[in-house]
């Protein structure tokens, strides 16, 4: 027999990833791709509680202080 397991479900708020330029060279493409990354994990990691959240713990509450 499985046993029933309790599910939960965190959706965040919905976000639209910033197009990049078409005219950026491969370097300013890679900076912005690795930006756009970070923000993604950033959401994802808000999703979790903060002692779950591992090295993006504290970047937001930095981020929003500067």
């Amino acid at each position: 027999r499985f046993r029933r397991t309790n599910v939960t479900v965190r959706v965040g708020e919905a976000f639209v990833a910033i197009e990049s330029e078409p005219n950026l060279n491969r370097i300013q493409r890679r900076k912005h791709m690795n930006q756009m990354s970070e923000e993604i994990m950033m959401r994802i990691a808000e999703l979790f509680p903060p002692e779950k959240r591992g090295p993006y713990r504290r970047r937001r509450n930095a981020e929003m202080s500067a």
